[in-house]
């Protein structure tokens, strides 16, 4: 292992105190637990060697929370290439992440052009002068959201590389999963507690009310319903 020190990343971070944190730490736990709707936007998303991810479904871009982190995750990796280290985030949670994105994009896009074409066809007042065309045109978006995220949901998440950003090793053999979170693994006891210092404190544990809303939502999707639930905790109609 190399004694040299390396040069240290600097996005999603910010100073306090004159030290670089991550904003979850900066704020504290006791803080976010106090505060719900605060607790609901700063953990919506969760650092994995500087990468942000959506925490529910550990995605970059998720069809689920409807969040994008992709120009973060670039600017970070932006800033690694320039001082000589590995990407950010996991290689595994990446690669799945491009997958799904790039499904979901063109899902997206195939039913852009289905709308335009029933715009074309029946005009911009078709909910009036076709509503049978505008409901089919529901069920087939809700019913190709069904297949997409019936498949989704059928994969396990396997982290592949361990967490500490300045790991020269991160492929190594008989990672070791962190026992809080259940998601992020290391090689050894050093790089987990450096990362605990670095990153995964504010992080790891979620608060309890999260957790039940992160498995109410996540079998509310299992049924087939996919409305969104807000950052006051109320869950929204997706649809007109």
């Amino acid at each position: 292992m190399s004694t040299e020190r390396k040069p240290e990343p600097s996005c999603n971070r910010v100073m306090k105190g004159g030290k670089s944190v991550t904003l979850k730490m900066s704020i504290g736990r006791k803080a976010l637990d106090n505060d719900k709707v605060l607790s609901r936007m700063i953990y919506e998303g969760m650092l994995v060697n500087e990468a942000q991810y959506c925490r529910p479904h550990l995605l970059t871009r998720c069809h689920l929370c409807e969040i994008d982190y992709d120009s973060i995750n670039e600017e970070a990796d932006e800033d690694r290439r320039r001082l000589g280290l590995r990407p950010c985030g996991d290689a595994a949670l990446n690669a799945r992440a491009d997958k799904w994105g790039t499904l979901t994009s063109s899902k997206v896009m195939e039913l852009q052009i289905q709308r335009e074409l029933l715009v074309k066809t029946y005009g911009r007042n078709h909910l009036k002068t076709h509503p049978e065309q505008w409901q089919n045109y529901k069920k087939n978006a809700a019913e190709s959201e069904r297949q997409i995220n019936d498949e989704f949901f059928a994969h396990e998440i396997e982290v592949s590389q361990c967490s500490y950003w300045a790991c020269e090793q991160p492929d190594a053999a008989g990672l070791r999963t962190c026992a809080g979170c259940g998601i992020v693994k290391y090689c050894c006891k050093e790089h987990q507690a450096k990362d605990w210092a670095w990153e995964h404190k504010g992080e790891c544990q979620l608060p309890t009310f999260l957790k039940q809303e992160y498995e109410e939502d996540r079998r509310r999707y299992l049924s087939g319903n996919y409305n969104k639930r807000d950052h006051h905790g109320i869950v929204q109609l997706s649809y007109p």
